[in-house]
């Protein structure tokens, strides 16, 4: 404790020792300007003045901290985004809320296909989406992805 305290004594007897310098160049560098000198000597900034940290500063503490994440990722989990390999931190389109509608079953039942202007709209464990079929598969578009529908009895009651 007593070698610590020494540590700092001596520490703060050198921060003294150079502001003490550094306030003797600097009136002397007032004194020039005052009497008129045509070339006083140049403006030093205080060796001993807490540096404030700024928005650079700032920005370089924000990136380097970003880049350790990336790294720490693949260093725990082998993937850059920490195992979400589905890209979901990657696409700003999935962190942002999308717009959706609320549906009842009378309101579903109205977009049966009934009327040719309007989509059909197949309710699928919740998610509502439109339907489409090609010779091969059957699908739904649901919530941005395109989700196939199981199973053989799926064709034969939708596509008729």
């Amino acid at each position: 404790m007593r070698i610590s305290f020494l540590r700092y004594k001596a520490y703060r007897d050198e921060q003294a020792r150079l502001h003490a310098e550094w306030r003797e160049r600097e009136d002397a560098r007032q004194a020039a300007i005052a009497r008129g000198d045509s070339n006083p000597p140049p403006a030093e900034p205080d060796p001993t003045a807490e540096k404030e940290i700024g928005i650079l500063g700032l920005l370089k503490f924000l990136m380097l901290v970003a880049l350790g994440m990336l790294l720490a990722g693949k260093f725990v989990t082998g993937e850059w985004m920490w195992g979400r390999g589905d890209g979901a931190w990657a696409s700003v389109r999935k962190l942002w809320p999308v717009q959706q509608r609320l549906f009842s079953e009378r309101l579903l039942g109205t977009f049966n296909g009934g009327e040719p202007d309007r989509p059909i709209y197949i309710a699928v464990r919740v998610c509502i989406g439109s339907f489409f079929c090609s010779l091969s598969l059957c699908c739904v578009v649901c919530g941005g992805g395109v989700r196939e529908l199981p199973g053989p009895t799926s064709r034969p009651g939708l596509t008729d």
